[in-house]
């Protein structure tokens, strides 16, 4: 199987993706599918957003002071009763073979404040939506939202709704450690072309919702929304966030990249890209993308952008992959993307091009492959990923 011949098959369109929308703590709307993060409306909150979430790739680190007294809170959804007590604990999780994993300095801070929200009154709710896996709002005393926590041992639930490409693609039990790669992945990028993935930890939570048992998933930062891209047009994004966030999608091979997954900052406005459990699959398939049917997908990117991609090195992915212990089909995923788009934009194919014909070919691909009833391994690939990467 040759994945580089993709540049030559042609393109086809697709329908939109299914959503859910269910009511979630306080009554906000909480919108998702999937392993899908929680959506925060500030207009329906009065003035409460002020000071919910930080600037998402600050490198400022926040001192906080001790809980000075024994403050109480009661969790709501499970009638526990917390304080300032030692019955909470969070900390960053270890990788494979007990090794530290890279911590942004966002994301230390973030560990920090989610440690301080549970250890002084705040409460840790499960909500109640209609989700393939368990997902956790942890709010401070103050009842503001804090971060999402997705344990590892709550995933896969609804597994059997999934499409057979992430079925095949994206194990149970690993979904946390594709949300820590995806943030650790698109921090790596300058500045400028970011695709603005939460602060995202790997993340070690005792509490006595859990019975005191330790979970171990992903934290991410919570982000203050007016609401899914869904409820949105096109046009109320700029060219270059649409493009930044395609260009991140494609070089993960996302499976699931639907209108309830783009958040729309309460703030800046700008698309925020949220639940990658379905993105670096193992095994190649059909990736959903509905972005290509933007006007932006098909506007080309200006020069400073395709430079960036020209510079991507195909393995960068490799050595957080080999410490999350990932197999080398994840690594392999976003290699031979990655030269997917840099051959593709040099030949001066737009997005929704290379999109649309990711999709037909992988889903030709795969649907071969199941008739078969051989699989479709990137290591079938190495090869020419290894040839292709820069020096």
């Amino acid at each position: 199987m040759l994945l580089l011949g993709l540049a030559s098959t042609a393109a086809s369109s697709f329908g939109g993706a299914p959503q859910l929308v269910t009511n979630g703590p306080n009554g906000q709307n909480l919108r998702g599918m999937g392993s899908s993060a929680t959506a925060f409306n500030p207009r329906a909150q009065g003035t409460q957003t002020s000071a919910q979430v930080t600037n998402s790739q600050s490198s400022k680190v926040i001192d906080f002071e001790p809980c000075k007294s024994p403050l109480m809170a009661r969790d709501r959804s499970a009638g526990i009763k917390l304080g300032a007590t030692a019955d909470v604990h969070v900390e960053a999780a270890l990788g494979a073979g007990g090794c530290r994993l890279p911590l942004s300095p966002a994301a230390a801070q973030l560990l920090d404040e989610v440690r301080h929200a549970l250890q002084c009154g705040g409460r840790l709710s499960k909500l109640d939506e209609m989700t393939s896996n368990g997902v956790y709002l942890i709010r401070d005393s103050l009842g503001q939202p804090v971060a999402v926590f997705k344990p590892q041992d709550e995933e896969g639930s609804g597994v059997s709704d999934l499409s057979e490409s992430i079925q095949r693609g994206c194990r149970i039990g690993e979904g946390a450690r594709r949300e820590y790669l995806a943030y650790m992945l698109d921090s790596q990028a300058p500045d400028p072309f970011r695709a603005g993935v939460p602060p995202t930890a790997l993340a070690k939570i005792s509490h006595p919702l859990y019975g005191m048992q330790t979970k171990i998933g992903s934290l991410q930062q919570f982000v203050a929304s007016r609401g899914p891209s869904e409820d949105f047009g096109a046009s109320s994004f700029s060219q270059g966030n649409v493009q930044r966030l395609a260009l991140f999608d494609l070089r993960t091979l996302n499976l699931d990249r639907h209108g309830s997954n783009m958040l729309v900052d309460a703030y800046s406005g700008n698309l925020v890209p949220i639940d990658h459990g379905y993105a670096f699959p193992s095994k190649v398939g059909e990736p959903w993308l509905d972005w290509r049917l933007w006007p932006q997908a098909r506007a080309p990117l200006d020069k400073e952008t395709s430079q960036f991609v020209s510079d991507l090195n195909p393995l960068a992915a490799k050595p957080l992959v080999k410490l999350l212990g990932l197999g080398d089909g994840v690594w392999q995923t976003v290699a031979i993307m990655t030269v997917l788009l840099q051959s593709s934009i040099s030949a001066g194919k737009s997005l929704r091009e290379i999109a649309e014909m990711t999709m037909l070919s992988l889903g030709r691909q795969q649907d071969a492959g199941l008739s078969s009833g051989k699989p479709l391994p990137c290591s079938t690939v190495q090869s020419q990923v290894t040839v292709a990467t820069p020096s």
